[in-house]
């Protein structure tokens, strides 16, 4: 019984700071990969860097205002890891943005190039002017455009498509 009870209890114990190091992880966004400029973004720093960047949409379907960037912005700060040789190599790169359970969403950089003028591609951290709900923390993806939706991001990964390609022949 004695047995159960402590293997009970460090099963618990193990659960909260799992659970815990899961929450301290989600406070900032890690751009990784095909990049010259890997880092580490807060919400504090998003807003410093690209204070004038800022914009709050309205979000006509769920009547919320949504404040953040363009998430080309941030792509672009990376700095990608281009040859060159390659006319526009910069659009065979695919963006992966993770969140923190483990879930997923892929776009192409020139879809979100593309879309950056009539309908960018938004990486939100406040709606209504609060931050967001701790589920969907430190960032959200947003757009109108798209069906791909992706909450508590916290990292952005670059694959180079054309070395991917070649890599697979």
């Amino acid at each position: 019984m004695r047995f159960v009870i402590r293997f009970s209890v460090i099963c618990l114990l193990v659960a909260l700071l799992s659970a815990g190091s899961a929450f301290a992880q989600r406070n900032s966004l890690e751009i990784r990969g095909d990049v010259q400029n890997p880092s580490s973004w807060s919400v504090d720093d998003v807003k410093k860097q690209f204070a004038e960047e800022i914009l709050t949409l309205k979000n006509v379907f769920a009547r919320e205002a949504l404040t953040g960037i363009p998430l080309i912005s941030l792509l672009k700060s990376a700095a990608l890891k281009t040859e060159e040789t390659n006319k526009h190599h910069e659009l065979s790169f695919i963006v992966i943005l993770e969140a923190y359970d483990g879930y997923r969403a892929y776009f192409t950089f020139a879809e979100l190039t593309i879309s950056e003028k009539e309908n960018p591609v938004m990486l939100v951290w406040e709606e209504d002017g609060k931050p967001l709900p701790s589920r969907e923390r430190p960032f959200r993806l947003f757009s109108t455009d798209s069906d791909r939706r992706i909450r508590g991001i916290t990292s952005i990964t670059f694959v180079d498509g054309i070395k991917l390609a070649d890599n697979l022949k």
